[in-house]
């Protein structure tokens, strides 16, 4: 194999082409920035590092596919095959990720003696399905807002996730409010009533006290639980719709603009292709 290495090595330049234009919030859920290409001399192979970064921090998975153009990339061919590293099924986002391709075994005629090329790579990645599913489910719709109708924060759970325990103080603390102003508002009405049968002057100031001051905490905790129960509805419904753009981003990302970078540049995505100059 030693044969194929070429004579002189070296990178012209980073094709970065970047695109700064307005970029689509819903539809990019991951961005892809090749940093450098560069051919290893002891493996024969061609190195591509590059980051992963999710625009919002989903915690998902992708799929990692390279292709590379020949023709100053006007046409990428792949996704090529003799590959290493992070690439393939269920790569997590980050940095520093690297990608080993053995370009000499797959494309041994791009090797030829007296070639020189001038190849551009590009990186695709795709939610992996599996991830894509289970990061859904967790995102429930704003339906679930009828949830929390019916008990004050168990539509949180659906919506937000996490543990059933963290809602839970919702639940708590709106029927805890409720049901006490309930109990002050009896209260009051049982001190009332004493205060309009009693004769006694010291007994009536007090029962009209009593009276009075359960009524206004009644009307406070109630208010209260009320406000609170209502803010939780509309909150889980806010979420939900927040989920359904999300979960609908992912399948954008994965159903339409996928396929299309398969072959040619989309300037929608930060994808940049970057080259790579070999002389054989």
């Amino acid at each position: 194999m030693g044969k194929f290495l070429p004579k002189s090595i070296f990178v012209i330049a980073f094709f970065l082409s970047l695109i700064a234009g307005n970029q689509a919030i819903y539809g990019q859920v991951a961005q892809v920035k090749v940093l450098s290409a560069v051919l290893d001399p002891t493996t024969e192979k061609i190195n591509i590092a590059y980051h992963l970064a999710e625009t919002k921090k989903m915690n998902l998975t992708y799929n990692i596919n390279l292709y590379y153009s020949a023709d100053l990339g006007k046409s990428f061919i792949g996704p090529v095959k003799l590959v290493s590293g992070d690439v393939g099924q269920g790569v997590l986002p980050g940095t520093s990720k690297q990608i080993s391709w053995d370009f000499l075994t797959e494309t041994p005629k791009l090797a030829e003696k007296g070639n020189t090329l001038k190849l551009q790579f590009k990186i695709v990645a795709q939610v992996n399905s599996a991830s894509a599913e289970t990061y859904k489910k967790r995102l429930g719709g704003p339906g679930n807002a009828f949830l929390s109708v019916l008990i004050p924060g168990a539509g949180d759970y659906k919506v937000h996730g996490g543990h059933k325990s963290a809602y839970a103080a919702i639940t708590f603390l709106t029927w805890g409010a409720l049901g006490t102003g309930l109990v002050f508002r009896l209260s009051a009405q049982r001190n009332y009533e004493r205060y309009l049968e009693s004769n006694n002057t010291s007994e009536i100031d007090h029962f009209f006290f009593l009276a009075e001051s359960h009524h206004k905490a009644s009307r406070i905790l109630i208010t209260s639980a009320i406000v609170v129960w209502a803010l939780d509805v509309a909150l889980v419904a806010y979420q939900g719709f927040r989920n359904l753009k999300k979960r609908r981003a992912i399948s954008l990302f994965n159903k339409k603009v996928y396929p299309r970078l398969g072959f040619g540049y989309n300037a929608q995505f930060n994808q940049p292709n970057i080259g790579l100059s070999l002389k054989f």
